[in-house]
């Protein structure tokens, strides 16, 4: 994971924005002929105006740039996977800039929104449109009648539609470079997924302290089969332990590739014996 560390930055970035000014606003609103009404409800609203609209617009942002920023974390592990290396800190800094400034745009637009577009009808009391709430709480109005909302609506589609588009570009660009690198992987890579699993589920267990010893026979055949578990008090040997469960799955692995038979006579059996004590004997 540490060549895709920068790339887990901005994925943190984005969830804990979004989180924030979500736990700041808490918004609730309502649509009624044309008129959008919104309100906080969280610690922003204790302060003025102002500052609501800027945490809706701030919220709005959080919103696109959860959705920007997919695109950016697809070309990301392209371009490691096409370069073979990372891309650079700045590099990485100038992609999330990107996927910002696109998220702003739409904020920006909702900054006019709510603090402009009332005054397409003016005198109009927007508290009867409202819950009957008393005292009538600060409300933000936007009214689809002016061209802010409009804009506001249109660019977020948009954006929404074209993060999309260039997340399953880059995600079939990779999966292509995948597939032609995938003749190079060792048979080690290719099962490492197998002994990643196996990894997972002993670490999984509840008692550590004591973890199954095999002295087992995996047989040339369809299956790798473990005769007999032995407990023993070694909390600290999962990674041997996987070493000799993996070569069980080799086993088992190399027993169904068809073998010639000039091969077949060359067959003998072989003691496999690790440092830590485990074994697996096979045909």
């Amino acid at each position: 994971m540490k060549p895709y560390k920068k790339m887990l930055y901005m994925c943190s970035i984005t969830d804990f924005l979004f989180w924030f000014v979500d736990m700041l606003v808490e918004i609730k609103l309502k649509q009624r002929n044309e008129v959008l009404l919104v309100k906080l409800e969280g610690p922003a609203s204790f302060l003025s105006r102002s500052f609501h609209i800027y945490g809706v617009a701030a919220h709005v942002t959080g919103v696109n740039l959860s959705m920007t920023v997919l695109p950016a974390q697809a070309f990301f592990r392209y371009y490691s996977l096409k370069h073979s290396e990372p891309l650079s800190t700045l590099k990485t800094i100038c992609l999330f800039s990107i996927s910002f400034t696109s998220a702003l745009i739409p904020g920006t637009f909702a900054w006019f929104t709510f603090d402009r577009s009332a005054d397409v009808n003016p005198g109009f009391n927007y508290g009867t449109v409202w819950f009957q709430e008393y005292p009538l709480p600060t409300l933000l109005v936007g009214n689809m009648k002016s061209i802010y909302p409009i804009m506001y609506f249109g660019v977020t589609v948009v954006n929404f539609v074209i993060s999309y588009f260039l997340l399953v570009l880059f995600s079939y660009f990779t999966m292509k470079k995948m597939q032609e690198h995938y003749h190079k992987y060792t048979n080690q890579t290719k099962k490492s997924p197998q002994t990643n699993e196996l990894v997972f589920i002993l670490s999984s267990t509840d008692n550590l302290d004591h973890i199954f010893h095999t002295n087992n026979d995996c047989h040339n055949a369809n299956h790798a089969k473990v005769k007999q578990w032995n407990i023993v008090d070694n909390g600290d040997d999962v990674a041997r332990l996987v070493t000799s469960l993996q070569c069980c799955i080799n086993t088992h692995h190399n027993s169904t590739i068809p073998k010639k038979d000039s091969e077949n006579d060359q067959l003998h059996e072989k003691r496999i014996k690790s440092n830590s004590g485990y074994y697996c004997l096979f045909q």
